[in-house]
């Protein structure tokens, strides 16, 4: 008995053993399942039972393919670097947009040849659109560049016979990048003719992309500033590069 305990009143005594029996019932009853759940995660077979083999320890019966497949699966490696990808445009952590740069190789590593181009297509989407919010830190247009390459480059994979809304959205999306491009400013008043040149350049290719895009019923979220373009007036000039 711990010192001084007999000399409590009754009513703390009473009090303290509920508290204690409380949270103990309240800890059994949140780890209790997880001493069956971890153990059935191991299963060999794709049932959520505790086979013969299992109960017999054989080796066969005891697997990690259920681990495997969250690690080595393109769709969860994907979603977890969108995870990343959003902590960094809410916090921005930088940290957290490398790690999703990484994850996102890793999923077009991961996925399996039959949905291999639509999944790197999708992927390639999700890294565009990283390059964009990487955008808003610094370095505006050399990072929408990528961002254009990137995206450019998902349409190899995104095509019209397999997968045409998620080509159509691809679109939308490079054409609203087209768009923040061609708001940007030369860095230089030396530069102003041949920017000026690339403006014109980008603000065609955002008008051919958004006309594929409309054709699924995808509409700009961005105004588009294509000259004698009667759906939208030019939009003000954003600043340029912050280094």
């Amino acid at each position: 008995m711990a010192p001084g305990t007999r000399h409590r009143p009754f009513g703390d005594r009473l009090g303290r053993g509920l508290h204690l029996a409380f949270c103990g019932a309240v800890f059994v009853f949140l780890i209790a399942p997880m001493l069956v759940v971890v153990p059935l995660s191991f299963n060999a077979e794709p049932y959520f039972t505790f086979t013969e083999g299992m109960l017999r320890f054989d080796a066969d019966a005891w697997s990690l393919r259920w681990y495997r497949g969250v690690v080595l699966d393109e769709g969860w490696l994907r979603a977890v670097a969108n995870t990343y990808r959003d902590r960094f445009e809410i916090a921005g952590d930088r940290a957290a947009l490398a790690t999703a740069f990484a994850l996102y190789e890793d999923s077009m590593t991961a996925a399996d040849a039959e949905n291999w181009p639509v999944a790197r297509g999708e992927t390639l989407i999700e890294i565009g659109l990283a390059w964009v919010q990487e955008a808003e830190n610094g370095y505006r247009t050399r990072n929408l560049l990528k961002a254009v390459d990137v995206l450019e480059g998902a349409r190899t994979f995104l095509r019209q016979e397999n997968a045409p809304h998620r080509r159509a959205l691809l679109h939308k999306h490079i054409g609203d990048t087209y768009v923040l491009l061609s708001r940007t400013e030369p860095r230089r008043r030396a530069d102003r003719a041949s920017h000026q040149q690339s403006v014109v350049r980008w603000q065609n290719r955002a008008e051919l992309a958004y006309k594929v895009a409309r054709s699924f019923g995808y509409t700009p979220a961005k105004a588009n500033i294509v000259p004698g373009n009667p759906r939208a007036a030019p939009a003000p000039a954003e600043d340029d590069d912050k280094e």
